[in-house]
C-alpha cells in the first residue's frame, strides 16, 4: 500500500512539474493522415497533456482511427461543423493548459517537441509564445522530399506584419492567458481559409514575450489537397487583405509601413543570402522599436 501511495504520489509531482499543454487537432475525411499525427501527440509522452480531436462528422474511417486511440485521447466528437475554424473554437473551449497549440490532420511533431516547449516555458513562466521551425514533407516527389523550412531571426510581430512571412501554427505554442486576451479565432470572416494567418498577427501584436527555438518543431505534409494549398489555387489572397485590415483598425500609418517593409525586407534579404550574422542580433530590433511600434 506505501508504494503505490509513493508511486502516485512521485508521478503526481512529475507531472505538475511540467506545464499543462492542450493540442486540438480539427480533422475531417483525413484517414491517411490522422493516424500519424495521434501518434506524434501521443508518443510524446509528455507528463501533462491535454489532446482534443474535433472531427466535422467524417466517413471516410478517420473516426475508427480515432475511435483506437481513445483511451489516451482526452475528449474527441464526431460530427457536422460549420468548418474548421468552428472546430478550433470548439476544441479551444474545452482546454484548460496553462499552454495551446493546434495541429492539423495532416501535420506531426517531432519528437521531444512538447518537453522542449514545457521546458522553454519553466525557464521562464512570463512567455506568451513560444515558437520554431518545421519539416516540409512533399509527398508530389518520388520519393518525398523533406525540407527544413526555417524562420528568420527577426521578432514575430515584425516577421508577419512588415515582411509578410508567417509563423508555423503547427511549430506555434501560446498561453492560456493570451488565448483569452485574444478572444475566438475569427470564424466570421475566415470560416475555412486563413484564420491561422489573422489569428498569429493578433497574437504577435500583443504578445510582449516570447521565444524563438531554431530546431523543427513539427512536420508539414504537402500533397496538393491542403486547405491553404486550395484557397491559394482559388486565388484567396488572405495575407495581403488581413495585414491591411491589421493597419487600418490600428491606425498604423502608410509611412510607418513603408519604412518597416523596408527596414525588414532588407534584414530578411541579408539573412537569406546567408549572411546571417549581419543585422540579426536583438540589439537591431531594439533600435527598431524606436520607431517602429507595433500600433
Amino acid at each position: 500500500m506505501a508504494y503505490w501511495l509513493n508511486l502516485e504520489g512521485a508521478i503526481f509531482t512529475m507531472k505538475n512539474n511540467w506545464p499543462k499543454i492542450s493540442i486540438v487537432t480539427p480533422v475531417y475525411n483525413a484517414s491517411l493522415f490522422i493516424e500519424a499525427a495521434i501518434t506524434s501527440v501521443l508518443n510524446q509522452d509528455y507528463p501533462n497533456l491535454e489532446y482534443i480531436i474535433m472531427d466535422g462528422g467524417s466517413t471516410d474511417g478517420t473516426v475508427d482511427i480515432i475511435r483506437k486511440y481513445e483511451g489516451r485521447i482526452s475528449y474527441w466528437e464526431s460530427g457536422s461543423d460549420r468548418g474548421q475554424t468552428h472546430a478550433l473554437n470548439k476544441g479551444f473551449s474545452r482546454s484548460t493548459g496553462i499552454l495551446r497549440g493546434w495541429l492539423n490532420a495532416d501535420e506531426e511533431y517531432t519528437p521531444g517537441t512538447l518537453k522542449e516547449v514545457g521546458k522553454t516555458f519553466n525557464s521562464s513562466k512570463d512567455l506568451q509564445l513560444i515558437y520554431g521551425d518545421r519539416y516540409l514533407l512533399d509527398l508530389s516527389k518520388k520519393p518525398p522530399e523533406k525540407i527544413l523550412k526555417k524562420l528568420a531571426p527577426i521578432a514575430p510581430f515584425p516577421l508577419m506584419f512588415y515582411t509578410g512571412r508567417l509563423l508555423f501554427t503547427d511549430a506555434t505554442f501560446w498561453t492560456q492567458d493570451i488565448h483569452q486576451e485574444l478572444g475566438e479565432l475569427n470564424e466570421k470572416e475566415y470560416p475555412r481559409y486563413a484564420m491561422d494567418v489573422e489569428w498569429l498577427l493578433r497574437m504577435t501584436g500583443i504578445a510582449v514575450k516570447w521565444k524563438y527555438l531554431e530546431r523543427p518543431l513539427s512536420i508539414f505534409k504537402y500533397h496538393g489537397m491542403n486547405v491553404t494549398t486550395e484557397g491559394i489555387k482559388m486565388g484567396l489572397r488572405y495575407n495581403e487583405n488581413i495585414r491591411r485590415d491589421y493597419a487600418k483598425a490600428h491606425a498604423i500609418h502608410v509611412s510607418r509601413i513603408m519604412l518597416g517593409w523596408l527596414w525588414y525586407s532588407v534584414r530578411l534579404r541579408i539573412w537569406e543570402k546567408g549572411f546571417r550574422g549581419i543585422l540579426t542580433p536583438p540589439k537591431w530590433d531594439t533600435i527598431a522599436c524606436l520607431f517602429l511600434k507595433k500600433r
